[in-house]
């Protein structure tokens, strides 16, 4: 579902902030090859863990890792955004995205809200009320 709200062209530059082992970084990879695809996370564990699966698992894969707090990595050219953020860091992401996003641009969060803007659009995921993932919330910036 990501993938398809996300709606990624050949041209598109897409980030996962907080993106973990990259498992939504490569899986967009793999379904538009064009896309230049960038994960951001400053967990060490979370570096280990990417480096290991795309070695073992995407060797052709070109999603980069950047190991650095997302707040001091400049998005201007990001075109979309994936984010699974708690309310606290959505909050405070929200007036960099402001900031630095080309209009146009998406950002999609699993779960949480931004408190100072509305989604475009909320696309429910219909899992169980027990799953974390419950919804998707595309904002156009």
């Amino acid at each position: 579902e990501i993938f398809k709200e996300l709606n990624l062209t050949e041209d598109s530059v897409m980030y996962d902030l907080g993106c973990g082992d990259g498992r939504v970084l490569f899986y967009c990879e793999e379904r538009s090859l064009k896309v230049k695809c960038i994960g951001i996370d400053k967990a060490l564990a979370a570096r280990v863990v990417f480096v290991f699966k795309k070695i073992f698992f995407h060797k052709k894969s070109n999603v980069v890792f950047c190991h650095k707090n997302m707040f001091k990595h400049d998005l201007s050219d990001a075109t979309h955004i994936f984010v699974y953020l708690f309310p606290g860091l959505m909050n405070s992401l929200f007036d960099k995205l402001k900031k630095e996003l080309k209009p146009g641009a998406i950002v999609i969060s699993c779960d949480f809200e931004f408190k100072d803007k509305k989604p475009s659009r909320i696309v429910n995921l219909n899992r169980s009320k027990h799953l974390l993932g419950q919804r998707l919330l595309i904002y156009e910036f």
